[in-house]
């Protein structure tokens, strides 16, 4: 009987050494690739990050508000400007010799009217219709300045020569003024009132 082992039965012998330590070798070698990989990816991710540009910092320039002025206040400021160069300043009054005065007494003193229209032409007005007063209603005050649309800067002229005098505007399409002196009207304006009351700061007497 013999005492040799079969060669099959003890674990394939050599055969079996060697594919084992293939097996290991090849798992090593997967390891090794994987970690280099990893590496690899870790490296990039953390290089793009430190290049590339801070989220905040770009939100912040791209939200920064323009200094350009806007639309509607350039607008605004040149229809002022336009609209301050239509409209002649209210010290470009009328000389006296250009505004026609027509003199009437709602007075029962006689030659009132006269008399006034002799002191206003002294002025350098011109003097129109002179008598007594056709009004239905008789002047209770100083006096009454009455004037049409085209005679607004004459009438303010006229006022300034009586002192309590009240603007009443009327219909007519002339540039005349009416002079109508009341119970209560004394004499004209000295030349120092009539400079003040036609200075750009003074407001002329309201309409009634």
């Amino acid at each position: 009987m013999s005492t040799l082992s079969p060669v099959g039965r003890s674990g394939g012998g050599p055969g079996r050494h060697l594919r084992t330590a293939l097996v290991l070798l090849v798992g090593l070698a997967a390891l090794v690739a994987a970690g280099f990989v990893g590496w690899t990816l870790a490296g990039r991710d953390n290089t793009t990050g430190a290049s590339g540009p801070s989220p905040s910092v770009s939100t912040s320039a791209s939200c920064t508000p323009s200094a350009r002025p806007s639309p509607t206040a350039t607008k605004t400021r040149a229809s002022s400007s336009r609209s301050a160069k239509a409209h002649p300043s209210s010290t470009a009054l009328p000389k006296p010799k250009t505004i026609t005065v027509n003199v009437y007494n709602s007075t029962s003193r006689s030659g009132l009217a006269h008399t006034t229209a002799t002191q206003l032409a002294a002025r350098g007005f011109t003097i129109g219709s002179i008598g007594n007063d056709s009004a239905p209603q008789p002047v209770m005050g100083v006096a009454e300045v009455r004037y049409g649309p085209h005679g607004v800067a004459q009438a303010r002229v006229v006022a300034a020569q009586v002192p309590g005098a009240k603007l009443v505007e009327d219909h007519r399409r002339t540039a005349d003024v009416d002079l109508a002196v009341g119970a209560k009207y004394k004499h004209l304006a000295t030349p120092a009132q009539v400079k003040a009351a036609l200075s750009p700061a003074a407001k002329p007497s309201p309409s009634c």
